[in-house]
C-alpha cells in the first residue's frame, strides 16, 4: 500500500487540512511536487503544531482508531448526571474533534499492489 495524501478537518487543534488547489476537500498530497520529488521527508514543527495530529487523522481514516487514545482506559467522560451511554469514554475517537466542533473528518487516500 502507498499512501498519496492524507486529509483532516475539525481534527485536535487543526480546523483543515491544507488546501487541494482543484477544488476538492483539503489533502496534504504525498505523491505530488515538492513531496513526491524526495525520498525521504519529515513532519516537524513546534510543539502543539499538529505533527501527530497528521498521523492520528490518518490512523483514523484507515483504522477508525488511532495509537494515541487507543485502550487508555474506560473513564466515561462528560457532565455529571448526563446519560452514561451519551458520555464518552477516554479512548473514544470523538475525543480528537476539535473543541466546539461538532463533527470532523479524516481522510486517506492510497493505492493498493492490486
Amino acid at each position: 500500500m502507498r499512501i498519496l495524501g492524507i486529509g483532516w478537518r475539525n481534527i485536535a487543534s487543526l480546523p483543515s487540512g491544507p488546501e487541494a488547489g482543484d477544488g476538492g476537500e483539503p489533502m496534504l498530497w504525498l505523491d505530488r511536487p515538492p513531496l513526491s520529488q524526495v525520498g525521504l521527508f519529515v513532519i516537524s514543527g513546534p510543539t502543539g503544531s499538529g505533527k501527530s495530529t497528521i498521523l492520528d487523522a490518518m490512523c483514523l481514516a484507515l483504522f477508525d482508531r488511532t495509537p494515541r487514545i487507543m485502550d487508555s482506559g474506560r473513564v466515561r467522560t462528560g457532565r455529571a448526571g448526563d446519560d452514561e451511554e451519551s458520555r464518552l469514554t477516554d479512548s473514544d475517537t470523538r475525543n480528537l474533534l476539535r473543541r466546539g466542533a461538532t463533527e470532523g473528518e479524516a481522510i486517506c487516500v492510497f493505492e493498493g499492489r492490486d
